[in-house]
């Protein structure tokens, strides 16, 4: 009779996961939403103008694109080994960023972090707590560098449109918020820590694996931390990061003005910052497709571009953006794959 109850149960329990598959809902309706967009966007093209702007794209401006994106890696990794402890590698930091940024841009929700601290500890052997740590100043430091940069935008930018001005001053309280909360965290992080340790423990949640597991990573990082040298080095990070997204935005001015967007380059700094915070939203398609597209039209519009202009090139620099991640990305999982094969042949055979 119990075994009869337990059985029954169970399939209840797994017809109500059938008639509620939460996860399978939440990609279906971004799915959903990012085709829809795509759609009512292209709907909007002009034809023969599209042709005609894809047909007069300087080849020199797409390569411009792809040398500041590259310039852009580049510093990531000299900024990486200036926030890795002195103690710890960092000889293939190139191509993990390469790999890693790339699984950031294409999977959604900021899942692609994991990727850097896998391949740390896979390359190098680097400790969770050592990664985590660079992980969190990295984005620290990119905070205070768009923050700096977007409300230098926003004041030389004359903004016509009421709409993007409201949304110019919520973006910019809202940067500067972010901002200082990473400030304090990073300034009181083992107050935080213990804070955080104490609630867990006063709720019991400490008797989970998984929450013990949190806490310990947690001191980790916390010791990675003040192992960085960050005081000594921290204007030439920040100088660093500053460069990082002077370069990005560069790969966005020479796409915008390849697809026929003669905006000035503060007014990209400033459009694309809004770009920024879209990665944030959950409704993306492979690499947000839908959701840019809509944002920079808007933005771009906003700014004096032509409708038709904005969304063929909307378009354009978002899948030539992609192109240019996949072709970092093969190098970068090449010469990793030259990397471990090499420690394969060294590594003693076991008889």
């Amino acid at each position: 009779m119990e075994s009869q109850e337990v059985s029954k149960g169970i399939s209840l329990k797994e017809i109500f996961a059938h008639l509620w598959p939460t996860k399978n809902i939440t990609k279906l309706v971004s799915l959903g939403f990012g085709i829809v967009l795509i759609s009512w966007l292209l709907a909007q093209l002009d034809l023969p103008a599209t042709v005609e702007i894809i047909r007069n794209v300087p080849l020199s401006l797409v390569m411009l694109g792809f040398l500041c994106y590259a310039v852009s890696f580049y510093l990531r990794a000299v900024r990486f080994r200036l926030l890795l402890p002195p103690d710890q590698p960092g000889d293939q930091l190139f191509p993990i960023v390469l790999v890693h940024y790339t699984a950031l841009n294409i999977i959604p929700a900021r899942m692609g972090e994991i990727s850097y601290v896998y391949l740390m500890k896979k390359i190098h052997g680097v400790s969770i707590g050592c990664s985590v740590s660079s992980l969190i100043l990295a984005r620290v430091f990119d905070q205070i560098a768009i923050s700096s940069l977007f409300l230098i935008s926003a004041g030389m930018v004359n903004i016509s449109s009421q709409w993007l001005r409201t949304l110019s001053l919520i973006i910019g309280g809202f940067l500067i918020s972010m901002f200082l909360m990473l400030m304090v965290l990073l300034i009181y992080k083992a107050q935080c820590a213990s804070f955080i340790t104490k609630l867990l423990v006063r709720f019991q949640w400490n008797r989970y694996a998984l929450v013990k597991k949190g806490i310990q990573e947690m001191e980790n990082i916390v010791t990675a931390l003040d192992k960085i040298r960050i005081k000594e080095n921290s204007v030439k990070i920040l100088g660093i990061s500053v460069l990082i997204w002077l370069s990005i935005f560069g790969v966005n001015y020479s796409l915008l003005h390849a697809f026929n967007v003669n905006l000035t380059f503060a007014a990209v700094m400033l459009s694309s910052t809004f770009s920024i915070l879209l990665t944030l939203l959950p409704f993306q398609l492979l690499s947000g497709m839908g959701i840019r597209e809509t944002a920079w039209m808007f933005i771009v519009s906003a700014l004096g571009v032509p409708r038709n202009t904005a969304i063929v090139a909307a378009f354009g620099i978002h899948i030539v953006a992609v192109v240019y991640l996949v072709m970092f990305a093969l190098y970068g999982f090449g010469k990793l794959s030259l990397v471990m094969k090499k420690r394969e042949k060294k590594a003693p055979k076991v008889s």
